[in-house]
Formats: C-alpha cells, structure tokens, sequence
C-alpha cells in the first residue's frame, strides 16, 4: 500500500515537474516569436491562463525559470529585477482571481481578465521606470541614485509612453479576444490530465480508428438494408 502511494506520489511528481517545464518554455518561446514587435507579448496572457487554470504549484515555477533562463540569455541588468517582480506579480493576480473567474459566465470571465491584464501592463511600466531611475548596474554592482529621482522618473516615463501605451492596448486586444478560447482549451487539457487521461497521439489515433470503424459500420448497415428493401421489392414485382 506504502509502494503504491509512493509511486505514485513519484508519477506526480515527475508530470508536475514536465507540465512546469512545458509552461517555462512557451513563455521563453513566445516571448522571443514575437521580440521582433516593440512591447507585444503574449506572456501576460500565457501566466494569466496557466494561473486561473492550473494552480501556484505550476505557474509560480514556471514563472521563476522562464526568469532565470531571460537572464542567461540576455545578461543581468536592472531589467532582471523588473521581471522577477512584475511577472510573480501577474500569475499572484490571476492566482487571486481564480475562483472568480471559475465561478463566471464567459462575459464576465473576459471582462475580469481583461481589466485586471490592462491594469498590472500599465503598472509594468512604472516599475520599470522607477527600478532604472533608482538603480544602475555596474561592473562594481548595483548603484543607488536618489538625487532629483522624481524629475528623472518622470523623463525617463516619458521617454517611454508610446511604448506602454502600444503594450497595454495590445494586451488589452489580446485578452478581449484570446483569453477564454484559451482558458477553454487548458481547462480541457487539465481535466484530461487529472483523470489520468495523457493528450498523445496515439489517442487521437485510437479516437479516429474509432471513428473509421464506426463509419464503416454505419455503411455496412447501410448496405444491408438497401439489399433487403431491394430484395422487398423483387418479390413484390414477382
């Protein structure tokens, strides 16, 4: 009984750890499909989701590695801190907001998530305004400027509106159109996995052999009766 549990909990542990590294990779994945475009993103979207569908145990790992993995590929910088506060910070938000939006009609699951993304995008920039006007990065380590820090907060904000502004409305599109075909979507994959049921190829196979055998079926029956109303309608006609 002991074993049994045991591997259990050791199967568990081994999916939870391959779905985590699944969810780290799509976020580094589609962060750099779309790195070509200045502040479009579907991270945003991709946490909120993994967050509302999934649970902490995921989303918060994932989230932690995608990081990590950004800061090997692009070097530490004050950006590194931005990062690890402003995407923690999204997956706490749709953490939050899960049982709201489990217990919501579509409209209105769309309408939370939307608010709540325009919102947290917003403040992405102000965090990441006031982390680089007080904090630089030098070889000798992180320096602290705080002289004149509201007015070079303010300059440096303005030197980046356009951008905030194309990242929150493109997120805002983003969420109104895409958030719940995928919520639908992981919500499925996510009852599949917590009924043992493993999304493969070979089920999809197994499904549309079903189907072929059912057609097949469907046509042999077919074919009968025809020959037996065929066969009705000889013996009339004798």
């Amino acid at each position: 009984m002991n074993k049994t549990k045991t591997n259990n909990k050791q199967l568990y542990t081994a999916k939870q750890i391959a779905i985590t590294a699944l969810f780290a990779a799509t976020l580094t994945g589609g962060k750099f499909a779309l790195s070509f475009v200045p502040n479009v993103e579907i991270v945003t979207i991709l946490i909120a989701v993994y967050a509302t569908v999934w649970g902490w145990k995921y989303v918060l790992p994932a989230v932690n590695v995608f990081v990590i993995v950004e800061t090997l590929l692009y070097g530490f910088n004050t950006w590194v801190i931005s990062y690890f506060v402003h995407w923690n910070c999204v997956a706490v938000v749709f953490l939050l907001l899960r049982p709201l939006i489990a217990r919501s009609p579509v409209w209105l699951k769309i309408v939370v998530a939307t608010i709540a993304a325009s919102i947290i995008t917003a403040l992405f920039g102000v965090l990441t305004s006031l982390v680089d006007t007080l904090l630089g990065y030098t070889s000798q380590g992180f320096v602290v400027a705080t002289k004149d820090f509201w007015y070079r907060f303010a300059v440096l904000y303005a030197r980046g509106v356009v951008f905030f502004v194309v990242h929150i409305v493109s997120n805002t599109i983003l969420f109104a159109t895409a958030y719940y075909p995928l919520n639908k979507v992981l919500t499925r994959l996510h009852n599949m996995y917590s009924n043992g049921v493993a999304p493969t190829i070979d089920n999809a196979s197994s499904q549309a052999t079903d189907n072929v055998t059912t057609y097949t079926d469907y046509n042999t029956i077919s074919a009968q009766t025809d020959d037996t109303e065929h066969d009705k309608d000889s013996e009339q006609q004798q």
